[in-house]
């Protein structure tokens, strides 16, 4: 009897051991859960390519420019598909889309006839996102035009 008292007692442990989540209390969230769970800090700026440059900036002038530009930079993603982006020079609302990895983000343009639509491939974990550009985007170095690709990091 204490046998199989004993091997009844193994058993049950063994139940409870496996059926216990192993995530270590951390929720499995989903990429949209994650976008709006926290606001987002620029953390910097990786130049990937250039579609204008006559001026053969390199690689480290892009770089420096965008995370000089930035470097105050913080985006909240709501859970309703709105946000916001601030810094010291920028305040401006957006709507967002995710399908898949694809972040579409639509920011109001009062000087112009249409709406700026970025579009991005996102990597994201609950402590980095990283916002891979689709396409080029415009920039000024040394009051010079220029395009750049990147990718955009955040913590």
């Amino acid at each position: 009897m204490k046998k199989i008292k004993s091997l009844l007692l193994l058993i049950t442990c063994i139940i409870i051991t496996s059926s216990c989540s192993d995530n270590n209390g951390v929720d499995n969230l989903t990429d949209k859960e994650l976008l709006s769970k926290k606001s987002w800090i620029f953390n910097k700026f990786e130049f990937l390519s250039s579609s204008f440059n006559p001026h053969n900036f390199t690689p480290e002038n892009f770089e420096d420019r965008v995370n000089t530009v930035y470097k105050d930079l913080s985006i909240t993603f709501n859970s309703d598909e709105t946000g916001k982006i601030k810094s010291s020079n920028i305040n401006k609302t957006f709507t967002w889309k995710l399908v898949d990895n694809k972040l579409t983000m639509t920011l109001p343009n009062p000087t112009e006839p249409t709406d700026d639509v970025v579009d991005y491939i996102l990597s994201i974990n609950d402590t980095e996102m990283q916002l891979k550009m689709i396409d080029s985007f415009t920039l000024f170095i040394q009051n010079k035009e220029v395009n750049a690709k990147g990718i955009q990091y955040y913590k």
